[in-house]
């Protein structure tokens, strides 16, 4: 007998709902046990992207017939198209649960199964039929895709904002990828992440939950004596992946952890959710919550409002018997899911030890009287109905994470002064919050706090600088706020300090220069600053940001190290000579005005030039001087016509209502370089010629109809078929495609205020399998209008003659009309 026997071919699992990988994974299980195998170790079981292996170690035990037939690696397809390992028949069973009746009418939630008809859970035949223990561990071999990191595009975080992450804008039932079924599509920029984690979409079922290591370990410390090195063999093991921050999950594996909780040891915990220790199933919640069967078993709860089809009114006394609850988590992504949750007789009760609460839409005024906080280690009410958090003062030494955003009733905060392990405090856009408690200079270990958009604070507390180790703060749209107060000079770990739109600062305090590790520096918009301290020198500054500060006349001199120097929009016309001993100065933006021309040093320096001069009817010869000019944005150079030859380095032109201009009198000669030509509606023939036929990222102009230039075209929708017969195939080749963008209903060529995402893929027409494409998105800066074209370049793998070219936007007010595509 060899060592390793023969592999079994069935048709393979293609990625389907995530449900289903509990029941692939029971089926697994069973069928192990027909092999012979009950009993024997099992070193590896893997959860891939495509169906269930397992390795198991050779040796005795198994039956006759399975010596013979059963490989040291077995395959087990989906079990709806699966191949029996022993009787070498397929069988179409699909292994299903008696869900019990409910008690009374609850809520109706959507699942999955129900549109689809797929499994919800591990069945019950497995478990007792066939009398196999449920699998409690997974373990992927060297080359199991758990992470999906060959589909899955990197995903970018920004410090500023919380993100989350777009649906899909692909229709995955009009032409799905022949290879598994599902179409693969590139997910839109993501745009808020929930503090303690949040899935992003990849294709289709194919997603990563992502939970930050840090309150990982701090929410599971209570339990655990070691919770790295607990996470460390949950690594080592495949089932998660750790970087320095963050922790990700394939959604697979997550949704099998679920079910694992859902169907512990012990009929009665299987048929009643309120003696379960974790609730994570929607209707298991609802039925606790309206029947009040929680008791002291459960110690978390984890429910997605999403999942609701109809309002949830949760009973007042629906925790009152889950004394042991320590984890309570109703999720709220952007305020309007969780509004289907409602108090009608309010909340009599919280578990006493509670460690994380986190209730999206709050929707009482104030927490219960009794609410205890003494082991509350997080505090997450974004949305909330709140006024307050609660009477008098509550001991809040454990509490490190509070995130109150959106929070728009909100009037005071707690007192903090025992708050000395608090780090992150987050309250976006609380706009009644007048002050801040004098006692936050008490809550030394605080590092993040964000204030964004709470336009009531009119000033600080003079104890604000005890935050010692405050490293970001935002400030941003707290158009109330008069100044900073000069104790910050004592935050001198502060790194990143945003305080954009504060458009009632008149000026700063001279101890901002103590800030010596302050990297970035933003005060866009903030209309009454008309000077800077000088005489300091911030030496870790690499960004500073001043674009709109319309009063600010003197050049900033506060650092001599700035990489990044952002001047436009302010009154600024000199540049001083000192400037040139500045070596790591990267980028200087400036708006355009005569006067710099007397500065020849700053023509060595000037990288991007803002021009909106209404007078303007050419560009001065010196502006085509300036040796590493990147960017030209021209805006509402109403009398200029012509455009002269610029510099070989430019690789941004921006005209935006030049309603003149008429001629481009030059070539392009950087083939990266991005054109907006938006609402010059007088361009000539030859001008539009010449931006057609560039080479270009992507360039924007007037238009109606797509040019003929463009090989494959149709006239009407946002797809065609591209036949290459004419043309030499090769490994790669290159496309440049043009898209023409309509208003719906009745708004007449009305401007878009915010990026627009273009996204395309190709299919072979024969099979429809997906072609590889680079970029496989371009994003068009605002303004976008109607009645303009787009074009763009992207290379693609291409290998048959025939190929569907299918192009999308994620705008609901926009739709292209017509597309058009050739070979360059």
């Amino acid at each position: 007998m060899k060592n390793k026997g023969e592999s079994f071919k069935g048709q393979e699992f293609r990625r389907g709902g995530a449900r289903r990988a509990a029941s692939l994974v029971g089926d697994a299980a069973w069928r192990l046990s027909r092999l012979g195998l009950r009993g024997r170790r099992v070193s590896t079981l893997c959860l891939g992207t495509t169906g269930v292996r397992c390795e198991v170690h050779p040796g005795h035990g198994l039956h006759d017939q399975a010596r013979q037939e059963a490989p040291e690696r077995a395959y087990f397809p989906h079990p709806a198209r699966s191949l029996d390992l022993v009787t070498g028949k397929t069988s179409n069973e699909r292994h299903t649960s008696e869900v019990e009746k409910p008690k009374r009418k609850r809520p109706e939630v959507a699942t999955e199964d129900k549109e689809k008809g797929g499994v919800d859970t591990v069945g019950e035949e497995v478990t007792e039929e066939r009398g196999i223990e449920p699998v409690r561990e997974v373990v992927s071999g060297d080359d199991c895709e758990v992470f999906g990191d060959e589909d899955c595009d990197d995903i970018g975080y920004d410090d500023e904002k919380d993100y989350h992450s777009g649906d899909d804008i692909w229709d995955d039932k009009k032409i799905p990828d022949p290879e598994d079924g599902v179409a693969r599509t590139e997910p839109k920029d993501p745009k808020e992440l929930l503090k303690l984690g949040k899935t992003f979409s990849c294709p289709k079922d194919f997603k990563i939950a992502v939970l930050k290591t840090s309150k990982v370990e701090e929410h599971l410390a209570h339990k655990f004596l070691d919770v790295r090195q607990g996470l460390y063999v949950l690594a080592e093991k495949s089932l998660i992946s750790i970087d320095t921050e963050w922790i990700k999950m394939h959604n697979l594996l997550e949704q099998l952890g679920k079910e694992i909780a859902r169907h512990e040891p012990g009929h009665q915990s299987i048929c009643d959710p309120g003696k379960r220790q974790l609730l994570v199933d929607a209707r298991d919640i609802c039925e606790v919550l309206t029947d009040d069967t929680g008791s002291s078993s459960v110690i978390g709860i984890h429910f997605d409002p999403y999942e609701l089809l109809e309002e949830l009114n949760i009973n007042e006394g629906a925790f009152e018997g889950m004394s042991n609850l320590k984890f309570l988590r109703f999720k709220c992504t952007y305020g309007d899911q969780s509004d289907k949750l409602y108090l009608p007789k309010g909340l009599s009760l919280l578990s006493p030890k509670l460690r994380l609460l986190q209730w999206g839409c709050f929707p009482m005024s104030c927490l219960p009287s009794n609410f205890c906080t003494k082991y509350l280690v997080e505090l997450n009410l974004r949305f909330s109905k709140l006024h307050k958090l609660w009477e008098g003062n509550l001991p809040l030494k454990n509490l490190k994470w509070m995130d109150l955003s959106y929070s728009k009733k909100l009037k005071e905060l707690p007192n903090l002064s025992t708050a000395t392990k608090l780090q992150e405090l987050f309250l976006i856009d609380c706009t009644s919050l007048v002050e801040l408690p004098s006692s936050i200079g008490n809550a030394i270990s605080l590092q993040t706090l964000h204030l964004g958009e709470c336009k009531s604070i009119v000033e600080l507390p003079s104890c604000f600088g005890n935050a010692i180790n405050l490293s970001w703060l935002n400030l941003s749209g707290c158009s109330s706020l008069l100044e900073l107060p000069s104790s910050i000079g004592n935050a001198t770990n502060l790194e990143i300090l945003h305080m954009d739109m504060c458009t009632d600062l008149v000026k700063l305090p001279s101890s901002i220069g103590n800030l010596y590790k302050l990297r970035e520096f933003t005060l866009k918009g903030c209309l009454k600053l008309e000077i800077l301290p000088t005489n300091i020198n911030l030496e870790s500054l690499d960004e500073l940001n001043l674009t709109d500060c319309l009063l600010l006349k003197r050049f900033p001199e506060i650092s001599t190290n700035i990489k990044h120097l952002y001047l436009n929009g302010t009154a600024v016309e000199e540049v001083p000579s000192s400037i040139k001993s500045w070596s790591r100065l990267d980028d200087l933006h400036m708006s355009y005005s005569e006067s710099l021309k007397k500065f020849p040093h700053a023509l060595d320096i000037i990288t991007t030039l803002y021009v909106n001069d209404l007078g303007m009817h050419e560009i001065p010869l010196w502006v085509t001087k300036i040796s590493c000019l990147r960017g030209l944005k021209l805006n509402g150079c109403k009398k200029l016509v012509s455009l002269p030859q610029l510099p070989d380095s430019l690789s941004y032109l921006e005209a935006v209502n030049c309603e003149s201009l008429e001629r481009l009198d030059f070539s392009f000669y950087n083939p990266k370089i991005y054109l907006n030509f938006v609402n010059c509606f007088k361009l000539n023939k030859e001008a539009r010629e010449l931006i057609i036929q560039t080479s270009t990222d992507y360039a924007v102009l007037p238009g109606r109809e797509v040019p003929a230039k463009f090989t494959y075209r149709a006239n009407i929708g946002n797809s065609m078929i591209v036949n290459l017969n004419d043309r030499p195939l090769s490994t790669t080749s290159r496309f440049k495609a043009c898209i023409l963008l309509v208003n719906k209903g009745d708004k007449e060529n009305e401007a878009n205020g915010r990026d627009l995402m273009v996204s395309y893929r190709i299919m072979d027409k024969h099979n429809l399998s997906v072609v590889p494409c680079r970029p496989t998105y371009h994003f068009i800066r605002p303004p976008t209008l109607a009645k303009h074209l787009y074009t763009f370049e992207f290379e693609a793998d291409v290998t048959s003659n025939e190929h569907i070219f299918e192009f999308k936007v994620d705008n609901n007010e926009m739709v292209i009309k017509e597309c058009g595509v050739l070979q360059p």
